[in-house]
């Protein structure tokens, strides 16, 4: 066993098994960065592992390493945050987050995120939502982004000549490595679920940072298409006016909007481009994501296949605001692996081999697919410019291993084989994270949780797949077209036809004089004529039905968008009929309910009106009576009172009498003042109760 495997089995028992728990290799291959309970975890194989400081407000599913490995983004399907890692070895747990803040529209959610490898200090970011392509600077804003582009025709901001990209789910550049590849680094790729395949070229950042080499790459190519064109094509103008203008540029660092025209410093997103061949067993399935490599190739991952494709990039560059070209472009299928009834989760390509992928499945297989084999014969041919190797390996089956690992178990997710589901909410990348893969100059392991596997060594390789167990996941392989049989049978054919004409012409065997040559010669000709009118028609026909074909997808990926916003809107005119009839019926019952209550209310109140008025009537007739009586008594006692009160002025007039006076008169003089006294009690007692009575 390696030093290698001895440090990973020590720390694999470290790592997490839960859901939330991702992984990302840094480019040393022997520096891990986790993401454990929201926590980051970096792990060194020799002097073993820490936590940052930094605690994420949100559980990632998806994770990306800047070009110079010292930028980590992790991003769920709402947030986006971007941690800056110190150098591999450091023990230092401080570290600086940044929050990036993407007006994300309604229903609006992030597909992924990537770094542009150009960029000054490969600090910017390509943000893919369901709806835009966000580019944002993190040197100068992280709230704005420095440009957009709008993948739906029928937002207010697009373009009017833009294209619609239906359900996005990957981007990747047209270039993997550090190799000088102008064209592969200022291409920008979007897949969508149903295969189409889209371009921006070029795809440009806010503040580009390449060398002089590159530089120098990028203006001779445009130069030779400029040479081969000539100055009609007003694409290629603009390319080596787009190229001269970068070239002449102060160092190798510039802003592109002081360096460029506005018309000049933003490409146009087209496609889809159309790929030759497409093998049927494709058109059923759903595309899950972009693997750039290197030689202007990259891999589309299926749910159950692996497509090689070759992006010849002949197509001039397309700039935002001038007419579309003809023809989007076209993609060639190298190689094309079947898996089956096996569902693919993930795919990610090896570092430290870049003609390698590791792939799992829904079975928790961990599958190797090796492309070194041919892979090496096609770099040799490019290098070389002797295509005789490569030709003569294309007349077969390409040798693409394809080898299982072993058996892995993965944290259970969300249902990550049914995204029509209501739980489908973690994209593909996350099963990726879930391994962590490590690597040194002779060996490479992958691991989940306490399963070390080993990917590649030099002297003990990979198990290969037992087929005979499982038939029905037998590893298929596309086969290619044969046109070198096709070219041999029409030589055969033609060979035939000549005979018979020189049959038909002359019945003698040939004699050589010059007139039966140049009849012979004279039809040679008119074949050869007709073969090539022939095969120019079926050129044009086939470029008109290329570009049928492309109108046709995008005519079914508008009438899919069309047919979902119809259910959509019905449903919701379902729910809406539903909740006003619910409201109709409510409204018809308390309508009853009122006109019930208001029926009782009359009752009541007739029945209330009767009684209260035989009630009433009595009651007026005893206090009309006790009022009588009240009135009477009131005016007896009133005139009593006057006439006391006459006596007791006639009294007040009288002189006063003497001492001697009649006792007898005295005695009346009191009695008559007591009276008075009593009834004067008596008039206030009734004034009382009359105040006191109500009627």
């Amino acid at each position: 066993m390696s030093v290698l495997a001895e440090q990973i089995g020590r720390l694999s028992a470290q790592f997490s098994a839960s859901a939330t728990a991702l992984n990302i290799t840094r480019n040393t291959g022997q520096a891990i960065v986790s993401i454990e309970e929201r926590k980051i975890k970096i792990t060194n194989l020799e002097s073993g592992s820490y936590y940052l400081d930094n605690v994420l407000e949100f559980s990632p599913t998806g994770l990306c390493l800047s070009p110079n490995d010292d930028l980590l983004c992790l991003y769920d399907s709402t947030h986006c945050d971007v941690v800056s890692l110190n150098e591999p070895g450091s023990k230092i747990k401080h570290t600086i987050g940044y929050s990036l803040h993407i007006n994300l529209q309604n229903k609006e959610n992030i597909v992924q995120i990537i770094f542009n490898r150009i960029s000054q200090f490969g600090a910017e970011l390509v943000v893919l939502t369901t709806d835009a392509i966000y580019n944002f600077d993190l040197n100068s804003s992280l709230s704005k982004p420095t440009h957009t582009y709008w993948l739906r025709t029928s937002s207010p901001l697009a373009n009017s000549d833009s294209v619609d990209v239906i359900d996005p789910v990957s981007i990747a550049f047209g270039s993997n490595t550090d190799t000088v590849n102008p064209r592969g680094d200022l291409t920008l790729l979007i897949l969508s679920s149903d295969s189409s395949i889209y371009k921006i070229y070029p795809y440009l950042p806010a503040n580009i940072a390449v060398s002089s080499s590159w530089l120098g790459a990028l203006f001779d190519y445009a130069s030779l298409k400029y040479n081969a064109s000539g100055a009609e094509d007003l694409s290629t103008v603009s390319m080596l006016k787009f190229a001269s203008l970068l070239s002449q540029s102060n160092g190798h660092v510039c802003t592109i909007s002081k360096v460029l025209p506005s018309n000049l410093s933003r490409g146009k997103l087209v496609g889809p481009l159309s790929i030759q061949p497409f093998p049927d067993e494709l058109y059923e399935q759903d595309a899950l994501k972009l693997i750039p490599m290197e030689n202007d190739m990259f891999c589309v991952l299926y749910n159950r296949a692996l497509a090689v494709l070759f992006d010849d990039q002949d197509q001039p560059m397309a700039f935002d605001g001038q007419r579309a070209p003809d023809s989007a472009g076209v993609v060639r299928m190298v190689d094309c692996a079947l898996f089956g009834s096996r569902t693919i989760t993930s795919a990610m390509l090896l570092p430290n081999k870049p003609t390698s992928l590791l792939l799992t499945s829904s079975e928790s297989d961990l599958l190797h697919v090796d492309f070194a084999d041919w892979w090496d014969v096609l770099a040799h041919s490019i290098d070389s410019n002797d295509v005789s190797a490569l030709r003569d390996l294309l007349n077969n089956q390409l040798p693409t291993k394809v080898t299982s690992l072993g058996k892995v178990r993965l944290p259970n997710t969300a249902s990550i084989g049914e995204p029509r589901s209501l739980q489908y909410t973690v994209p593909h990348a996350t099963a990726e994270h879930k391994i962590a893969y490590v690597w040194s100059y002779t060996h490479s392991y992958a691991f989940a949780n306490s399963s070390v596997l080993e990917v590649c060594a030099p002297a003990q390789p990979s198990v290969a797949l037992d087929t005979e167990l499982a038939p029905q996941d037998v590893y298929e392989k596309y086969q290619p077209l044969d046109l070198n049989r096709q070219l041999t049978a029409t030589k055969t054919t033609l060979a035939k036809v000549q005979k018979q004409l020189y049959a038909m012409s002359s019945n003698q065997p040939l004699s050589a004089n010059t007139r039966d040559l140049k009849s012979l010669y004279k039809a040679r000709e008119l074949i050869t004529t007709g073969l090539i009118a022939v095969f120019n028609d079926v050129a044009v026909t086939n470029r008109k039905l290329q570009q049928m074909r492309s109108q046709f997808l995008v005519q079914i990926a508008t009438l899919n968008e069309a047919e979902l916003n119809r259910q959509d809107r019905l449903e919701r005119y379902g729910s809406s009929k539903r909740k006003l009839e619910a409201l109709a019926s409510k409204q018809a019952e308390l309508q009853k309910r009122v006109s019930e209550f208001a029926a009782s209310m009359e009752k009541l109140e007739m029945q209330a009106s009767n009684h209260a008025n035989a009630t009433l009537s009595r009651k007026e007739q005893a206090y009309k009576k006790q009022l009588e009586r009240l009135q009477k008594l009131i005016a007896e006692k009133q005139s009593d009172f006057r006439a006391v009160q006459e006596y007791v002025e006639t009294l007040k007039d009288i002189e006063v009498v003497s001492v001697a006076q009649p006792s007898g008169y005295s005695c009346e003089v009191a009695r008559m003042k007591a009276k008075l006294e009593l009834r004067t009690g008596l008039i206030e007692s009734l004034t009382q109760e009359l105040k006191s009575t109500s009627i």
